[in-house]
């Protein structure tokens, strides 16, 4: 081939720096700060989050998307919701955000996301620490309406949703830092495949 010396010190020397997460892993047993080491994601690749129907990949990806628009990434982050609408899965980022339980006055049943029901019905007289949940409802809305995080519930084929990335990615000023997809089992490629395995493939790619 024609790779030079100089093509392989360019290409080690460029920053490959990924993603971080804010979640930590210890290179040590006795948890020192100096062998703590941050999970970060590759940059400019695809990252695939699996395992069985209800055990927490959704959830996980939504914490992990609140981490990034609350970190030091800059850029947009984008989550797109093929399992649940825009309507029922806002409220869930909110709980998240909120990160502790929404405490009312005296017991009554049900946890954060009847509680965030019950505020958005203008029942909050019961909410204990009311100004506190406002605050973080106020810091989320702000990312979502300075476009800092966009949730969409998409119905388009994964071609037209890279095509549609593109044109926004290519707008003066704009920068995406990631894109979360859950999931991927409900996208379609928007060719005439019938065999899921290779749709998923044809949408990978």
């Amino acid at each position: 081939d024609n790779v030079t010396e100089e093509d392989i010190i360019a290409e080690m020397s460029a920053d490959h720096e990924g993603i971080g997460t804010r979640y930590y892993v210890y290179d040590d047993a006795s948890d020192k700060e100096e062998y703590r080491h941050e999970i970060k994601i590759p940059r400019g690749a695809i990252t695939l989050v699996c395992g069985k129907q209800g055990h927490g990949k959704s959830t996980f990806l939504r914490n992990l998307a609140l981490r990034l628009v609350a970190g030091e990434e800059k850029g947009e982050i984008i989550y797109l919701s093929y399992e649940e609408s825009v309507k029922k899965i806002v409220p869930k980022f909110v709980s998240l955000n909120f990160s502790k339980r929404i405490e009312t006055k005296k017991f009554i049943e049900g946890g954060n996301i009847d509680r965030i029901r019950d505020y958005f019905k203008k029942e909050t007289e019961h909410i204990a620490n009311l100004s506190e949940f406002e605050e973080s409802l106020k810091r989320f809305n702000n990312w979502r309406t300075s476009g800092r995080f966009k949730v969409v519930s998409p119905v388009h084929s994964s071609r037209d949703i890279v095509s549609a990335l593109r044109a926004h990615i290519a707008q003066p000023g704009v920068k995406v830092a990631a894109v979360f997809v859950d999931y991927i089992q409900f996208m379609k490629s928007g060719r005439l495949i019938k065999e899921k395995r290779l749709d998923i493939n044809e949408i990978l790619t």
